[in-house]
């Protein structure tokens, strides 16, 4: 998709050229999504370690070691989360492009 419009200008100023490959943008997102498939393994396998050591120690300094690790997986948990939502927004204004230009081509199509 390509996007040429006025900059409120006279003449060519102001004109912005935006292009949109959406190929490139699905093959981009597939790889994050890989990518925070790996990253959510990772956390869940740190998780699952910190939870074992954990059960077999006990005290005050553990505790607060513990709480510490929870925190890290929470947030990482959450980043997760929030590049997951990323990347449902990506694939949702992927389609809405695609839309538009479709509707758009075919309001051409209709006056010529």
């Amino acid at each position: 998709m390509i996007v040429a419009s006025g900059g409120g200008g006279k003449g060519t100023a102001g004109t912005a050229n935006i292009e949109y490959d959406s190929v490139k943008t699905m093959e981009g997102i597939s790889s994050v999504q890989e990518q925070v498939d790996k990253f959510a393994d990772s956390t869940n396998n740190i998780a699952s370690k910190f939870n074992r050591i954990f059960s077999e120690l006990s005290g005050k300094s553990i505790d607060s070691y513990q709480e510490v690790a929870n925190f890290y997986i929470d947030s990482a948990k959450l980043a997760e989360e929030y590049i997951r939502i990323l990347v449902d927004i990506v694939q949702q204004a992927d389609q809405e492009i695609a839309d538009a230009e479709k509707k758009s081509r075919n309001m051409f199509d209709d006056m010529g």
